[in-house]
């Protein structure tokens, strides 16, 4: 709190909702610039300077991406102005802007089934630094070991797979994003599918001959 006789500057702040943000990300920032007069804000400047000390952006509002700029560290400075024409102090903060090496993660809904003749797998994928998820391709298999064959490759972020083929069998998935890593063989198993019902066995033994009325 300030108590003052005096009018005093404006005071320029903000922090940043996330210093490691992916280059894919939207950049934010949480302004807290006040001032302590009671005055209102009415105009920001800032100020974008990258890690060899150049000036890359100036404006009214902070840059959203980053795409243009590339990683690196970075520092912004931002001064504020209030109602009554006083510029604060320059106020700075500095942050990263990473790459997105961070393959997509999945979620595969069950992840396994009793004797059952088919089962529907609901299949969803997330990239968490942002680039964003790009296709995903899937293999039924007999076995755990990663397989050789997969299907063909589906763009969709949300989706189902029905297993109907009979044995004891494991769902494998690898999703891509649009940076291009590549998730590692996700198995879920095992998924137990009869769809063959049971053969009846008669036995016959011949006794002697009768009469039946």
């Amino acid at each position: 709190k300030y108590i003052t006789k005096s009018k005093v500057l404006p005071i320029a702040s903000y922090k940043v909702k996330n210093r490691n943000t992916s280059i894919y990300e939207t950049f934010e920032v949480v302004d807290g610039s006040y001032d302590p007069y009671g005055g209102t804000i009415v105009n920001h400047v800032w100020e974008l300077y990258n890690e060899s000390g150049s000036l890359i952006y100036t404006g009214n509002i902070p840059p959203s991406s980053f795409k243009n700029y590339g990683i690196g560290k970075y520092t912004m400075y931002l001064t504020v102005t209030n109602d009554r024409g006083m510029v604060s102090e320059r106020f700075a903060r500095s942050f990263f802007i990473i790459p997105d090496d961070e393959a997509p993660e999945s979620m595969i809904t069950p992840t396994s089934c009793d004797w059952t003749t088919s089962i529907t797998v609901s299949v969803s994928f997330t990239d968490r630094l942002g680039s964003g998820f790009k296709h995903y391709e899937y293999a039924i298999t007999e076995s755990e070991e990663e397989p050789t064959e997969w299907s063909t490759i589906s763009s969709k972020q949300t989706d189902t797979i029905t297993i109907n083929q009979e044995g004891i069998l494991y769902l494998h998935i690898r999703a891509t994003d649009n940076a291009g890593n590549v998730s590692e063989d996700r198995v879920e198993g095992p998924y137990k599918i009869d769809r063959s019902g049971p053969t009846p066995t008669l036995s016959y033994h011949p006794t002697e001959w009768v009469n039946d009325k």
